[in-house]
């Protein structure tokens, strides 16, 4: 889908209803335009607010996070605060204490028998989506 005025202000609109009421001026239609041609849409932002009222309401984040300014904020590295947030939620949507975690790629072999391998203890593992991972990895790099 492409970042079209109908899109954007349905966007908008969607976030003043839910979140913070405000003017749709053209610095923020600058904004909305660029998050969406950045492939995001209007679930990963259903999403990513969830997840951080979560954060609010268990203290660990102020409600400012919540402004959108915050929110989609555009850095030299693209939309990464929104893409952190983003995998987080998910991993958060996807916990299950049941799996576990597989041994890391790059670790080396335990050689102490009283070290338990990491895959020996259920942990939550979440499942983040691999252009989410991809998205990470290059922003690190």
């Amino acid at each position: 889908m492409s970042a079209t005025p109908t899109r954007i202000e349905a966007l908008h609109d969607w976030y003043c209803r839910n979140v913070i009421p405000m003017r749709l001026t053209p610095e923020v239609e600058r904004l909305w335009f660029e998050w969406l041609k950045a492939g995001y849409n209007g679930n990963d932002l259903r999403d990513v607010i969830r997840y951080i009222r979560r954060q609010i309401a268990e203290r660990k984040r102020n409600e400012g996070a919540l402004k959108l300014t915050n929110l989609i904020q555009r850095s030299e590295a693209g939309f990464i605060g929104f893409d952190q947030d983003l995998g987080l939620a998910r991993a958060r949507a996807n916990l299950n204490v049941d799996k576990r975690l597989e041994r890391s790629p790059d670790a080396p072999p335990s050689s102490h028998p009283s070290q338990a391998s990491p895959s020996s203890h259920p942990i939550d593992r979440p499942e983040v989506p691999a252009d989410t991972l991809k998205r990470l990895r290059e922003a690190i790099e």
